[in-house]
């Protein structure tokens, strides 16, 4: 059953504008509808189920097929916040994808694409598609086991002779073969042989931003990285026995780690030294705001992979160290916070090494941009912001942000409570069983 929150007086009570912006798709006595903050039924409980949902659609099917076995065709619909049913479709299985809400549906003669207004874009002929992020017009498919590319008018881009596809930047592919990673253009020419074990992209994420990608690409090939721009004449070889995070909060930064045996430190996009470490770093960060986070070896002669005889801290752009190497696990920067761990306990200080979370917590801390972190203390999870201020009780089995990081849905049990990002409990749950808008959408940029 659904209930008020209990206690709430007047005054902590959200305003009705805002409970009525709360929108969750909720299963309660066998059926789904979708209610808002005020409690108020959008759409009645009346579906068998809720498959996948944005941020203004639903994938639902009907309690008539309720009965039918796993595996059996069902009548789909897809509906929206207003409990419009925009049209139905046939299908074994269905759901949105992330990037431009196309809907992957599975039919009895395979899987295709459908658009949000019910047009077939691919025909249920492919074992697997999979939507590109970066191109809305294509799909990556299997057929006979292997990947390819295709567009939406059916039309093979790369063909069906991959162990493996998957997008890693605008107009570009990584692929698998014989074991190992490659990359290909759009038009399935070699842009990199496959000598590597795994190709990525430099990355940021945040709970409202998504995942953005950008096209400084790492190329593992054994203990050494390659650097490489898709389309520009930026090829950096053998960065060797460095390690380097692909996660990054400030692109205005160009250096790049770098170790070739002889030297350890920084270069820039041309390959010019630009700050010289000593041998005993093992991990750098890229820079953010002028200071990396970084591991080394407590002593010279000590192995590069014993982890326990290192340690963590901080360097700024003069190679000189902020913070010596006295935590044990260090992470990256995240609203001007780094979440370090020391003692078997996690906090976070900020970029010039002073504790502004104190070492209390039991999982790291990675602020979003509304400057909260879900962390652990024990075995319950809790919200808090910058200054270490309780924004959410420790008091949950697990959290969920959704709607772009304006709620947070906490777990106990079969109960739910969500709260936004003041720590205002919007609405209660019992009992229930609940489908939160939770897509991360991917955006891609240059770095170089």
């Amino acid at each position: 059953m659904i209930i008020l929150c209990s206690g709430c007086s007047v005054l902590e009570a959200q305003s009705k504008k805002e409970k009525k912006a709360l929108k969750i798709w909720v299963k309660q006595e066998g059926k789904w509808g979708l209610i808002n903050g005020m409690e108020e039924w959008i759409v009645d409980p009346q579906y068998a189920n809720c498959l996948s949902v944005t941020d203004d659609l639903a994938i639902v099917t009907f309690l008539k097929d309720s009965t039918k076995a796993k595996g059996e065709i069902r009548l789909h619909a897809v509906v929206n916040n207003k409990g419009k049913e925009i049209f139905t479709f046939e299908a074994i299985e269905a759901k949105f994808t992330d990037n431009f809400n196309h809907i992957i549906y599975e039919a009895g003669t395979g899987t295709g694409v459908i658009n949000t207004r019910g047009k077939i874009l691919v025909k249920p002929v492919f074992e697997k598609l999979e939507e590109d992020p970066s191109n809305k017009n294509r799909f990556i498919a299997v057929k006979d086991r292997n990947y390819g590319l295709i567009n939406s008018e059916g039309e093979v881009m790369i063909s069906y002779e991959y162990d493996w596809l998957n997008v890693t930047f605008t107009n570009n592919y990584s692929f698998a073969k014989d074991e190992k990673i490659g990359l290909l253009s759009e038009n399935g020419d070699i842009v990199l042989p496959n000598n590597y074990s795994l190709i990525m992209p430099t990355y940021k994420m945040g709970w409202d931003t998504g995942i953005e990608l950008f096209n400084l690409l790492h190329a593992y090939r054994g203990d050494t990285i390659d650097y490489f721009v898709p389309g520009k004449d930026f090829f950096i070889e053998k960065n060797n026995m460095i390690s380097t995070s692909i996660f990054i909060k400030d692109e205005g930064d160009k250096l790049i780690p770098y170790s070739d045996g002889e030297f350890t430190g920084y270069i820039d996009s041309k390959g010019e030294r630009i700050i010289k470490l000593d041998s005993t770093f093992t991990h750098l960060s890229f820079f953010y705001e002028e200071v990396a986070t970084v591991r080394k070896k407590l002593s010279e002669n000590l192995p590069n992979f014993d982890y326990s005889k290192q340690g963590c801290g901080l360097i700024n752009k003069d190679g000189q160290e902020i913070v010596p190497p006295i935590y044990t696990w260090i992470g990256v920067f995240s609203e001007g916070l780094v979440s370090c761990r020391l003692n078997g306990k996690y906090g976070a200080i900020n970029k010039r090494g002073e504790v502004i979370i104190p070492f209390e917590y039991d999982r790291e801390l990675n602020y979003a941009s509304k400057q909260l972190a879900i962390t652990r203390k024990g075995n319950n999870f809790g919200v808090i912001n910058k200054k270490n201020e309780s924004i959410i009780p420790f008091e949950f089995d697990r959290i969920v942000v959704f709607d772009k990081g304006s709620y947070f849905l906490c777990y106990t049990g079969n109960d739910f409570k969500i709260y936004n990002s003041v720590g205002m409990v919007v609405l209660t749950l019992q009992n229930s069983e609940v489908q939160p808008y939770t897509q991360i959408k991917t955006s891609y940029h240059q770095f170089y």
